[in-house]
Parts: C-alpha cells; structure tokens; sequence
C-alpha cells in the first residue's frame, strides 16, 4: 500500500492529525524514504500552526488538542527527538490553565516540565532551549501567592548562576532577557547587578569577537528598549552602549544581514544615547543598502531623518552652524528628488512634512514660495498616486495654502478631503478645528470648517462612509460642486 497524497492534503486543510497518524505504519513500510518525509512535515506544520495559535491565545484548551499523538507520530517516522517540543506544549497547557486562574493544574504543567528540564540539562548541559525554558518555568510559575512568585524567582536566578554556559552563543540571550529585564524584586537586586556583571564581561569579549553575534544582541536590546517597565538605569546604558559599539564593527566586516533593518537600530540608538558615532553607522549602511538590487524609496527619508537626529545632536552642542547645514542638506535632496520617488506615498509624505516644517517660520519670503509651490506639486502627486484614499494630502495642501494666505484655496482643499474621506478622518477634523482656534484663523475658514463639523455630526451615518469617488471624479468638483453636496445631504 502506498500513500495517497490527496488523502494527506486533505487531512491537512482539516488539520486531522488522528487521520495522518494512521498513515504511519504505512509511511513507515514504504520503501520510498520520502513517504515518511512528507507525512512528518505535514503533521508538524499542524502541530507548528496549533502551537502559535497557543501562544497568541487563540484555539482554546490545548489539552483538547491530539498534540502528543502528532509529536509521537514524528518521532516513528523520523527517530527525531521531539522533548523540547513536548516540553513546549505542556507550558502552552499549564499557560492556558494559569490564564483561566485554574493555578493547581497549572502548577502541576510547570512542576512536571521543571523536573523533565532539569534531568534534561543534567545530561546535556548544552542545551540552551532546555535551559531558556526551565529560566521560564520558574520566573513565570503559576503562583498568586507572592512569597511563593519570589522563591521560584530566586530559582530563575540559581540557574542563571549555576548554569550559564559561555561557550555557547545562544545562552547569552537567555540571561540578557533575565538579567536585565524589569522590574526587579528588590530583594534580589544586589545578586542580579552580580550576575550581570558575571555575565557581561564573557558577553562583551565574545561581542568584539563577533560582529554577528554583537548584531544579534543589539538587536535584542533595541527590542527590550521598547518596553517602558524595563529599567534604563546607569549600569544597564553602559552596557548596552558598549554591544552596539561593538555592533558597529559589522560596517567593516559585513556578513549576511538586513542593512535596513541594522541600519534603523543603529540611528534609533544613536538618537537615544545621542551617539552621533552610531548615526554615522546608520547611515553608511542606509547607502550601502541603496546599491543593492533590493533597495527601495523609503531608505532616501531614513538617511533624512537620520541627518535631522544628527542636526539636533549639533544644536545641543552649541553648534547652530551645522545643523543648519545638515537641515539645508536634507531640504535640497528632498526638493531635488522628490519626482524621482512619487510612487512611494510614503516617501512623499516624509518629505512633504519636512518641507512644510521648513517654511513654517518664515513663509513669505522667496524662497519659501518657491518651495510651497513645489510642496503643491507633490501633495498632488500624492493625492493621485493614493486615489483619495488617504488624508495627508489633503492636509499639506491646507497647510501650504494656509502659508500662502490663500484662504479660498485652503476651503477648497478641506471640503475636497472631507468629500473623499468624511467619517473616516472625523478626528483629523476636529483636530484641525483646534488648531486653527489655538492659532487664530480668519473668522471665515473657522465658520467654513464648523459648517462641516455640523455636517458630519448631524447629517452623516457615522456607521456607512460616503466616498468611494474616484479621482477623476472627484477632481471635476469645484468648491461650489463641493458645498452643493453638503447642502443636498444635509436634509
């Protein structure tokens, strides 16, 4: 008997693993190796699926789940070692009981997993995996007694101290995530900064070692920096500081990396720390990152922006010369190249904004006129490229006439986006009514915008959005074409 592949295909479009797992003594009788090859990845891409709808809380119960018969069926075909797996799905169980404040199941998940992870290490004390998830079975037990959350955190911790491995490079994830992750219990700060200390100095030595593992790191950290209970103390922005420093040496020996990506942690940080050696790294690897076949518009607003941290770097440094400078830079780049880019909405839009910001302070001046024209111009191209599906076009063309003076223009321009958007940008709206109050408009624009509030909140279904005109239609409309519909809808 051989395999049916469309048996196999439907079982898994219906995630059957007891149908799959039935094919196993037939898979395994089979001569042709790829027999159990394609039947062992079908039912681990089901076991893979079921385990992240585990982990974003989605599924239900996993213990309703034929999981360990999948996990089982695996093992037969393949002589793989599927204990971490199995380890991964008691925690998704115990996790889920704790969610359901059902703490005594729960505990009984994370005991047994502790006790299987620690004979586990015993034997083979290399396994990181096994040593990340017994680091988790204690700081997460499931436990509403607090005495009892700190005995098993102090557990977390004795295997910090007792079990780093340094020797291998998956390890430091494990203690970087621990050790410097908050809050901290305040009985054990003095043996954390210990081990930190312990855990750093192998870290670091292995970072300047390894540009790669550096970057991995770095990354790591700018990922944690996001979490605003995780405590940026003196201690923690010395070391952190240090990794990227020895991050940055990845620029002269380049591996295989995303040199967007590194190159947005390297300018993110280097705003934080204000490290304008880190933003020079940003932005060697942002024009590396342009002469690839891969690269795309958007890196030009990161440069940008990057030039802009770097401006107020200088600015805090007492140097006005060079952040004007570095401002002009920006300023003529967008204006030179700006038409070259017009089918990146969010190029156009970066570089509008910038513009707009450039002219605010003194906009009648030649210059500036000279630049609203062409911030017009690509506000147009915006609204086109968008097919009035989005509102900063609209919004820069009401600033940049609200520049100029050019009250009728700026009705215009609102009425144009409040046709095309309504509901949809209501907040934007109100938003901009504040605003021309707080800045003192012309009684006329204020009359004009609260005519359209009232509008919006009395007469439209806030349910149901009234667009759907296409461009070219709605570009035939005059501001009378545009206050009629108002006027014909307000009934």
């Amino acid at each position: 008997m051989v395999l049916n592949k469309s048996d196999i295909e439907n079982y898994i479009n219906q995630q059957n693993i007891p149908a799959l797992t039935d094919l196993v003594p037939i898979a395994i009788k089979s001569p042709d190796q790829f027999d159990k090859t394609r039947l062992s990845d079908a039912i681990d891409g089901i076991l893979n699926y079921w385990m992240y709808d585990f982990s974003c809380k989605k599924g239900g119960d996993p213990r309703e789940y034929p999981f360990e018969e999948g996990l089982k069926a695996i093992h037969e075909l393949t002589q793989k070692d599927v204990f971490l797996k199995e380890i991964e799905y008691q925690l998704a169980c115990g996790d889920y009981c704790r969610d359901k404040n059902d703490f005594a199941i729960a505990q009984k998940f994370f005991l047994d997993v502790s006790d299987r992870l620690v004979k586990r290490l015993d034997s083979q004390p290399w396994d990181n995996q096994a040593y990340s998830r017994l680091v988790y079975t204690y700081q997460c037990f499931p436990t509403e007694n607090e005495k009892e959350k700190l005995s098993y955190f102090e557990k977390a911790l004795e295997v910090i101290e007792n079990r780093f491995l340094s020797t291998n490079a998956d390890f430091y994830f494990v203690n970087l995530d621990f050790l410097y992750r908050g809050p901290f219990p305040l009985e054990f700060e003095s043996r954390l900064a210990i081990q930190r200390r312990v855990f750093f100095k192998p870290c670091i030595r292995k970072a300047y070692e390894d540009s790669l593992f550096a970057l991995e790191l770095a990354a790591s950290l700018h990922h944690w920096l996001r979490y605003p209970h995780n405590p940026l103390t003196n201690e923690i922005s010395a070391d952190f500081i240090q990794i990227i420093e020895a991050a940055s040496h990845c620029v002269s020996n380049p591996g295989n990396f995303d040199l967007v990506t590194t190159g947005q942690i390297f300018a993110q940080e280097g705003a934080r720390f204000e490290r304008i050696d880190f933003l020079h790294t940003a932005e060697i690897l942002f024009e590396r990152a342009l002469k690839q076949s891969s690269a795309f518009s958007l890196i030009h607003v990161y440069i940008a922006n990057n030039k802009i941290q770097e401006a107020l770097l200088a600015e805090k440094s007492g140097d006005l010369q060079k952040a004007q400078s570095l401002r002009t830079w920006v300023k003529e780049r967008y204006l030179q190249d700006w038409r070259l880019h017009q089918n990146d909405l969010s190029y156009l839009s970066h570089a509008t904004e910038f513009l707009l910001n450039s002219v605010e302070a003194d906009p009648n001046n030649e210059m500036s006129k000279n630049i609203l024209s062409e911030i017009i111009l690509m506000a147009l191209a915006s609204e086109k490229k968008g097919d009035t599906h989005y509102w900063f076009p609209y919004l820069h063309l009401i600033q940049a006439y609200l520049l100029l003076s050019e009250i009728e223009q700026v009705k215009f321009w609102f009425a144009r986006g409040y046709r095309a958007l309504n509901i949809l940008v209501e907040n934007e709206i109100k938003d901009f009514h504040k605003q021309l109050i707080k800045n003192k408009s012309s009684e006329e624009l204020l009359q004009f915008v609260e005519k359209i509030i009232f509008h919006l909140d009395n007469y439209l279904d806030k349910r149901c959005w009234n667009g759907g005109l296409s461009y070219s239609d709605l570009t035939k409309m005059t501001l009378s074409d545009l206050e009629n519909w108002i006027e014909a809808t307000s009934k």
